[in-house]
């Protein structure tokens, strides 16, 4: 594993909880931005003949979160992609935990990462054995309050990561849609991907194809050539190809479109989420250079709070205040509020801090149609709510300290 570079410095707690309090965007916005940098950083290691940058290097979540005896042997040179977990508990939510063939095909990646911190904090007290979690949940002294019921917090020093990768032909234009908000959407209410009406063709290198002589109408429209050097890529190899399927062939690529940072430098960590923008956003001009191209062309937002208003200092969440909204196009947009506990919310509402502070162990039965997420606002870490569809917060649960990859557990 890498380290992020020497130039990044992580923050106290003192120092990020006194940006929140003097709403010191700018700063936030910053550090932001140098997390971005940091993880996207070259380093001299190469897979398959592509330098790599530091979060690639990082730990995936079967490297953490399985057993030592159930890990199988890393493959060198070898990715792994799986489905996000929340769009499989959307679907749960939606359907009713009936069958559903009628799912459009995966075209959605993630390969969840995380740094040394995490992982030996997870090795260290085997919170990867299931049966360890439940002797911990089972024997809470009589009496514990709810909000004291909790894992040990993560060093301050730990990242977590969720970036999203989409599919794209090695050998033709791909058509694909580009986030440009809510309004560009058939489906304004919960605008996933798939409902976007900006597209662009994808064009790959090698295709013996000219970015300007790229003509490709959609509905009447010209829609503009985009190299896939654009966008941070990784090229498939046969074996990582087979691994997706049939849709997937050898020499096709992987497009970075989207990933969740956390880092655990306050209680409730820092939330940033960070997606390709179809122009290039406005970088700080002190940290330009820490973000080269293609990593310059993904557009940011951020989630420091639960509430929008201070109560005083001391990180305390005015909760008469609006609730902060910082959420990923590609990763909650489509959500609807049959996938949130609480009525009337949306993924275009969402904050991933409030949804990280449901996260606890042990995750919802089988049976139970709903993941205990929440979009957004205060979450009280010792709310005893049982929803009338048997979903809970926290009652007779030990929270993860904001993880869901420990929530959700590993097959």
């Amino acid at each position: 594993m890498t380290p992020l570079p020497d130039w990044f410095k992580f923050q106290s707690k003192d120092t990020v909880n006194g940006w929140i309090d003097t709403d010191d965007n700018k700063a936030i916005v910053s550090h932001a931005w140098e997390l971005w940098g940091a993880l996207t950083s070259l380093t001299p290691q190469e897979l398959n003949g592509q330098k790599v940058p530091v979060y690639e290097t990082w730990w995936d979540a079967d490297e953490v979160l399985l057993p030592p005896m159930q890990q199988q042997p890393a493959k060198a040179g070898v990715r792994t992609f799986k489905r996000p977990v929340q769009f499989r508990n959307a679907e749960k939510a939606a359907r009713g935990n009936v069958a559903d063939s009628s799912r459009p095909p995966v075209t959605l990646f993630d390969n969840v990462k995380y740094n040394d911190d995490m992982k030996n904090r997870v090795q260290q007290n085997k919170y990867y054995d299931h049966m360890v979690l439940d002797g911990i949940n089972a024997n809470w002294p009589k009496g514990t309050a709810i909000a004291d019921r909790k894992l040990k917090d993560f060093p301050d020093t730990s990242v977590m990561l969720k970036p999203v990768y989409r599919l794209v032909s090695g050998k033709s234009v791909t058509i694909l849609p580009y986030w440009a908000g809510p309004e560009n959407s058939t489906t304004p209410a919960t605008p996933g991907p798939a409902s976007w009406t900006k597209k662009m063709a994808v064009v790959p290198p090698g295709s013996g194809l000219q970015l300007a002589a790229v003509k490709i109408r959609e509905s009447g429209e010209d829609l503009p050539a985009i190299p896939v050097s654009d966008f941070y890529n990784i090229k498939l190899t046969k074996e990582e190809a087979a691994a997706l399927g049939p849709r997937a062939q050898e020499g096709d690529y992987m497009l970075l479109v989207g990933m969740h940072v956390s880092s655990r430098e306050i209680d409730n960590w820092t939330w940033q989420t960070f997606w390709w923008s179809f122009t290039k956003p406005a970088i700080p001009q002190s940290l330009s250079k820490r973000v080269p191209a293609p990593f310059d062309h993904y557009q940011v937002a951020v989630g420091y709070t639960f509430m929008t208003g201070r109560a005083g200092k001391g990180g305390k969440d005015d909760p008469n205040s609006l609730p902060t909204i910082c959420y990923n196009p590609y990763l909650e947009a489509g959500f609807g509020n049959d996938v949130f506990v609480r009525p009337g919310q949306l993924g275009i509402a969402s904050n991933c801090m409030s949804c990280h502070r449901c996260a606890a162990w042990p995750g919802n039965p089988p049976n139970q149609q709903k993941q205990n997420y929440i979009a957004s606002g205060l979450i009280d870490p010792g709310d005893p709510t049982v929803f009338p569809d048997g979903t809970t917060l926290f009652a007779d649960r030990t929270k993860t300290d904001f993880s869901w990859g420990l929530a959700d557990g590993r097959p």
